[in-house]
């Protein structure tokens, strides 16, 4: 159980806090296409602990409305942000042209995208082309 008797469970609970080095970048994408952020990160940053959520029940999401997209989005940023990451990393381009401007705005020193905007997700073609902001 998170935080006690009492403690909020399931979805809502928060895991306890972290020392700085130890909280994770967590990277998401509707697949496994993100997987080449991960990769990147892993080689750019071999010290942080990384974590990658791929939303393989729901893509792909390229057909999918802008509103169900963001609605998407949100529900996995909250989720990570719950888990106390340091940092959101989209590693998606349907989400990232759906939710980063909102996203930047509710997670500001912890939002980030690995591409600025596209029609439809799919993996970076090399590290520079992602990009990261430190919580």
């Amino acid at each position: 159980m998170v935080g006690g008797p009492g403690a909020p469970t399931g979805a809502s609970a928060r895991v306890p806090a972290r020392a700085e080095a130890e909280r994770p970048i967590a990277v998401f994408a509707s697949g496994v296409g993100g997987l080449t952020v991960v990769r990147a990160l892993e080689e750019l940053l071999p010290q942080e602990h990384l974590v990658y959520f791929g939303d393989t029940a729901r893509s792909p999401y390229g057909p999918r409305s802008v509103e169900e997209v963001h609605s998407f989005a949100f529900q996995i940023m909250d989720q990570m942000v719950r888990r106390d990451v340091k940092m959101l990393v989209i590693a998606c381009n349907a989400m990232t042209a759906a939710a980063y401007e909102e996203a930047r705005d509710t997670y500001p020193s912890s939002a980030s995208s690995s591409r600025r905007s596209a029609p439809r997700c799919g993996p970076p073609t090399t590290a520079r082309s992602a990009s990261w902001a430190p919580r």
